[in-house]
């Protein structure tokens, strides 16, 4: 479902497949630890993502809640045409950080 990979500019969290209903707990779980450890920067690569639901959504809206909590930034990447459109529809790409790859998050955090 998910892995973790430390980048130059921050922690990447590698989300897969159907980020849906019956995913997001597993999500969840995964990503627990990541945030346990209040990292300055994380940014999830949706780049293997091929469907997100509003579950996946609000996922992804908790833990930019928690992430700003303690003052760090959080951006997604990567995102399909189709996923990218979920979040324009529902106007969250206005709330998101969000860079067309991986290159370019890293980038941004120098």
């Amino acid at each position: 479902m998910s892995q973790f990979s430390q980048g130059k500019s921050g922690r990447f969290f590698v989300l897969r497949g159907d980020v849906d209903l019956s995913a997001t707990p597993d999500a969840r779980i995964a990503i627990e630890s990541i945030l346990a450890e209040r990292v300055p920067r994380l940014i999830v690569d949706m780049s293997e993502v091929r469907y997100i639901d509003s579950s996946g959504l609000a996922f992804l809206i908790e833990t930019l809640q928690r992430v700003k909590g303690w003052g760090g930034s959080f951006g997604l990447c990567g995102m399909s045409v189709a996923v990218k459109e979920v979040f324009r529809i529902a106007r969250l790409d206005q709330v998101f950080e969000i860079f067309e790859n991986r290159a370019a998050a890293e980038g941004s955090g120098e």
